[in-house]
């Protein structure tokens, strides 16, 4: 038995989750730290701003290290974490991290072809299986396409 919460956030599945305080505080002070429905501690949600690569490399919880790197932001963990390019193309860069007890994080580089109205054009960091070897491989099974199928002739 215990006092209803004062607060409690939640995401669209019903979850407990809060990534910028407690997903669950009560009018005593007690709050409790929840991201996707998991349990965290409170420093990986509060204090996320000055989380070290080294913190998390060395987090032995699977489930936890990839809380921490979604949090962190997977794009800046692989430019951070001294992640390993394995393969460049004109459809992207493909960089693989090790990880400890776990399969490595392989992340494909794309440039978005549709400008932005300054002109720029955004970069972004997609996540594919550990066994792909080639940055057109990557992109192609983002697609749910073999290599050799991805030929794109117009991209907007």
């Amino acid at each position: 038995m215990s006092e209803r919460p004062a607060a409690i956030e939640i995401n669209p599945e019903g979850r407990p989750h809060c990534e910028t305080g407690p997903a669950i505080a009560f009018r005593d002070g007690w709050r409790l730290y929840y991201y996707r429905g998991m349990a965290v501690p409170e420093a990986i949600i509060e204090q996320r701003d000055s989380m070290k690569i080294s913190q998390i490399d060395r987090q032995r919880n699977l489930e936890l290290r990839r809380v921490m790197i979604e949090l962190y932001g997977r794009a800046r963990y692989i430019a951070d974490s001294g992640a390993v390019e394995i393969h460049r193309d004109r459809f992207g860069v493909l960089y693989k991290k090790a990880q400890r007890d776990d399969h490595p994080i392989v992340m494909v580089k794309v440039i978005n072809s549709t400008p932005e109205p300054d002109g720029s054009r955004k970069e972004y960091f997609l996540r594919v299986p550990p066994h792909m070897e080639s940055a057109r491989q990557a992109v192609a099974w983002t697609f749910r396409m073999d290599k050799d199928e991805y030929c794109p002739g117009v991209e907007s």
